[in-house]
């Protein structure tokens, strides 16, 4: 397997950044289409809605190419319950 030179970075899907799903979706492909297969997630990014929307919404073009995610988890998370 091999990687691709550059890397899909998520950080900015979400409350942190790009709130529209389906404009981050549109990056997706256009990353796919360019060659990535590899994208760069955490937990923490905008508490955790970043994975959310690569992975509901990366995975019906998943198929189309071999694809890797990276998700690192630092920090503490707190989602604000009890």
């Amino acid at each position: 397997m091999q990687v691709s030179t550059y890397c899909l970075g998520a950080m900015m899907y979400g409350a942190m950044g790009n709130t529209d799903h389906e404009d981050c979706v549109k990056a997706i492909n256009i990353a796919l289409d360019a060659g990535v297969n590899f994208i760069d997630t955490a937990d923490v990014y905008s508490r955790g809605e970043s994975e959310e929307i690569v992975a509901r919404h990366f995975a019906p073009v998943a198929m189309k190419s071999c694809w890797r995610q990276r998700s690192r988890r630092y920090g503490r998370f707190d989602s604000g319950a009890g």
